[in-house]
């Protein structure tokens, strides 16, 4: 939904704007960093039940990583199973409609505003032209060869040479 994304792009660019050059960058390195440790949770699973001089530190990041797909799961059957609640369902069909009126509100202005924009870059009528047609049918002719063959073309272009040069 259009009004949704809107939202959350601005709440993002807000928090962007609002930090400082070295939040940000740490939070590029944090999440890049949180990613890989996602995407490596088989690697770390297995070396947390090593014995080893790191094992409470793997053990920790395991955790961490259960954690995490422990909530991204309850998030999305919490989801899911909200919708099936009446007064949530209805308030969603009514938000839905808001997001249509949203939509087609900025379709309006949009056009509206790409119409004048074109009519004042690109003016269709100027002093002494007219418009140019707006149902104009094109007519797909055969091809009609002009020449015979490639030496027809030869002796043609040859003519042409010696009455430029003449």
């Amino acid at each position: 939904m259009e009004i949704i994304n809107l939202f959350i792009l601005l709440s993002i660019y807000y928090l962007i704007n609002f930090l400082e050059f070295y939040q940000k960058f740490l939070l590029i390195v944090g999440s890049s960093m949180f990613v890989s440790l996602l995407t490596h949770n088989k690697i770390i699973e297995e070396k947390s039940k090593d014995t080893t001089d790191y094992r409470v530190t793997y053990i920790a990041l395991h955790n961490i990583i259960q954690l995490t797909f422990f909530i991204s799961s309850f998030s999305y059957k919490f989801y899911n199973n909200m919708f099936k609640i009446g007064f949530v369902n209805t308030g969603y069909q009514y938000f839905k409609k808001i997001n249509n009126f949203y939509v087609i509100g900025r379709n309006k202005i949009l056009t509206t505003l790409i119409g004048i924009i074109f009519s004042a870059v690109v003016p269709l009528q100027t002093v002494g032209m007219s418009p140019p047609p707006s149902n104009r049918k094109i007519e797909v002719k055969e091809k009609n060869d002009v020449f015979k063959d490639n030496n027809d073309m030869n002796i043609f272009l040859d003519s042409l040479v010696k009455e430029k040069v003449s």
